[in-house]
């Protein structure tokens, strides 16, 4: 639709919704980076141990939880936006992803109570909603303008679990027992804060487009 002179536009509401997710996502990639550094730093020492029921740990744990809701906010805009496609495959991405980050999200709330428990679900969510992203990604890839460097943004959130995982069997976990968050964390939320901006981008186009 071309826009005449002296008339607006009228607004986008599904443009609109899905800025709003984008930029939730962003910043919830940039407190799941944030994160990252509070846990290590709950784990070192200096805002307490990663074995103790302190408030600086159910503080850190709290945190991380409240991001990762965010990042949903993310997955929801990708859907809305149909950045995957309208097959099964994008469709069963985006269930697998926010089933992932919903358990991803359910450990550290469960610690919140209780810092010194052993973390439930939280190693299952971030399995989970890598293979979702990566699900999600090719589908992005394949629905995708072939020029456009965009539809790769969801795998690489995806593969980052994987990518990271040698580096924290090699050098942190025989170590300390835990992994290093701010590796973990820093690079997911990172690259989940870059999946904002893809959706932000994605709405604008669709603005300019009605």
């Amino acid at each position: 639709m071309t826009q005449t002179a002296g008339t607006t536009r009228p607004p986008n509401p599904v443009a609109a919704r899905s800025r709003l997710l984008g930029s939730a996502c962003i910043v919830g990639g940039v407190l799941v980076a944030v994160s990252g550094l509070l846990l290590d730093l709950e784990a070192s020492g200096p805002l307490g141990s990663n074995t103790a029921d302190t408030v600086a740990a159910r503080f850190a744990n709290g945190f991380f939880a409240v991001a990762v809701l965010g990042l949903m906010c993310g997955v929801i805009g990708l859907h809305v936006l149909r950045v995957g496609g309208s097959s099964w495959l994008p469709r069963m991405g985006t269930a697998m992803t926010l089933l992932g980050l919903l358990l991803w999200a359910l450990g550290p709330l469960y610690l919140t109570t209780d810092a010194s428990a052993e973390p439930p679900f939280s190693a299952a969510g971030g399995l989970v909603s890598s293979l979702g992203m990566i699900v999600y990604g090719i589908a992005a890839i394949r629905a995708g303008a072939s020029g456009d460097r965009r539809r790769f943004v969801p795998l690489l959130v995806g593969v980052w679990f994987f990518v990271q995982l040698p580096v924290q069997i090699a050098f942190f976990l025989p170590v300390g027992g835990s992994p290093f968050f701010l590796l973990l964390l820093g690079g997911s939320g990172a690259l989940w804060a870059l999946t904002g901006w893809v959706v932000r981008s994605k709405a604008r186009e669709r603005v300019v487009a009605a």
